[in-house]
């Protein structure tokens, strides 16, 4: 058996489109090793009160990478069940089920809680066990379609926010400039303004190399990165053929 642990999104050092090629990359390697994908373990803490925007976020990129014809094969994990008060973990527990999940558990998707132990670690693989393998929306759009990243429905929805993202930063420079442009903000207005259009021309810079790094094609460089190690060692004969999962 073997679990994949894969980097959330919203991280405070990486960027979503890093995280994104690097799910894609993975699940790419997976499909071309022959490695069977029986379940995908989706971890999200009870003891956070309100389901924030970044969480939401997160959610629809999961939704749009597994497609909803794989949705059965999603295991949504609630941890941190250490909670002194047990009832209100319980209380958002159905508020997830009957809100933000409430799609994906119409589509097949089952509610399981970790507890931290090995019980429970057993009874959540357990239920993975049984499944047939799958074949996520992801892995069919870059290799069976050879699609680049930014094609893929999980791709595209990224690349549209930064889009918006980019967007903003233009008119923000535009009114930074248009204000030192003014002469009203006097010479220590100005090094302000200096300072915020850099950081602003730094921003912009950032999101348009996420969004060319989103135009990569992951399928080809995965290909050659197999052929490169095939040549170093024997490895592809090691590789577990069990049952692997996704944690996301």
């Amino acid at each position: 058996m073997l679990v994949i642990d894969t980097p959330g999104f919203d991280d405070a050092e990486r960027s979503d489109a890093e995280i994104l090629t690097e799910i894609a990359r993975i699940l790419v390697a997976q499909y071309k090793l022959g490695v069977e994908l029986r379940g995908i373990i989706y971890l999200h803490r009870i003891t956070d009160v309100r389901f924030k925007r970044s969480a939401a976020k997160t959610l629809d990129i999961f939704q749009k990478i597994c497609g909803e014809q794989s949705l059965g094969s999603v295991l949504l994990t609630t941890s941190g069940w250490t909670c002194k008060n047990r009832d209100a973990c319980a209380s958002r527990e159905r508020e997830l089920r009957d809100g933000f999940w409430a799609y994906m558990v119409h589509q097949g998707s089952r509610i399981s809680r970790f507890y931290g132990d090995q019980a429970s670690a057993t009874m959540i693989v357990s239920q993975l066990l049984m499944k047939k393998p799958v074949v996520l929306e992801m892995q069919r759009e870059l290799i069976d379609n050879g699609m680049e990243l930014k094609n893929t429905t999980a791709g595209a929805y990224l690349y549209d926010e930064l889009e918006l993202l980019k967007e903003e930063h233009r008119k923000t420079l535009a009114q930074l400039e248009k204000l030192k442009q003014s002469g009203q903000a006097g010479s220590w207005g100005i090094r302000r303004i200096e300072t915020n259009l850099d950081m602003e021309m730094c921003q912009l810079r950032r999101t348009r190399e996420q969004q060319e790094n989103l135009g990569r094609r992951i399928d080809d460089e995965v290909e050659e990165e197999l052929e490169r190690q095939s040549r170093r060692r024997n490895w592809l004969k090691v590789v577990p053929l069990m049952i692997p999962f996704l944690t996301f």
